[in-house]
């Protein structure tokens, strides 16, 4: 249909910036009767308090009305991810790490962004193959558990920048934590 990208600070709420994006389609047969729309953030009862912003409550069922549009659904972030990576073509795919690749085994995501986003794809066998069902979580909101010296030294290096906060693995290790990153190993490793 149409792809724009806008910062969430240039409306008030996710229905200005929707109203906007759909205004050249309105009263054309483009208009969409279906819309799926991926929010940063729980989804409860096609409701949604989005993360990282200061928009107020997204009421899937009040869009629905408001803008016209019969079948509105908001999913997580994450789980339109992990529908979109069972789309995903080979030719864009590249392997990190060699391993064996196991028809219908879990898959677990995991992106950093301004939050760290997460989903679960979990197979089930129906008519004769593996479909996936996804399943998103908030495990940036996990406690950082270090594993190593040197994950406990950056763990002190964030709780010294955050003397009253839970050291999550949001705080260690999302978008922006990056500087972090980047100034604990600048100083574990100067050269």
């Amino acid at each position: 249909l149409k792809e724009q990208f806008r910062q969430t600070n240039e409306h008030p709420s996710i229905e200005g910036f929707l109203v906007d994006f759909l205004e050249e389609f309105k009263n054309k047969p483009e208009y969409p009767r279906y819309c799926v729309i991926g929010i940063a953030g729980p989804i409860v009862h096609n409701t949604c308090i989005m993360a990282n912003t200061k928009w107020p409550k997204i009421d899937g069922g009040e869009l629905s009305v408001h803008l016209n549009i019969p079948n509105l659904r908001l999913i997580n972030d994450f789980e339109s991810i992990g529908y979109s990576l069972l789309a995903l073509p080979e030719s864009e795919k590249i392997v990190i790490n060699e391993g064996n690749v196991k028809e219908g085994a879990p898959i677990g995501v995991v992106g950093p962004g301004t939050g760290l986003g997460v989903c679960h794809l979990i197979s089930s066998h129906r008519k004769g193959k593996h479909v996936y069902d996804v399943f998103p979580g908030e495990g940036g909101h996990t406690s950082f558990s270090p594993q190593s010296e040197l994950e406990w030294k950056y763990y002190q290096f964030v709780q010294d920048k955050y003397p009253n906060a839970l050291i999550d693995l949001e705080k260690c290790f999302a978008g922006p934590a990056l500087p972090d990153i980047y100034q604990f190993i600048r100083q574990s490793k100067p050269e």
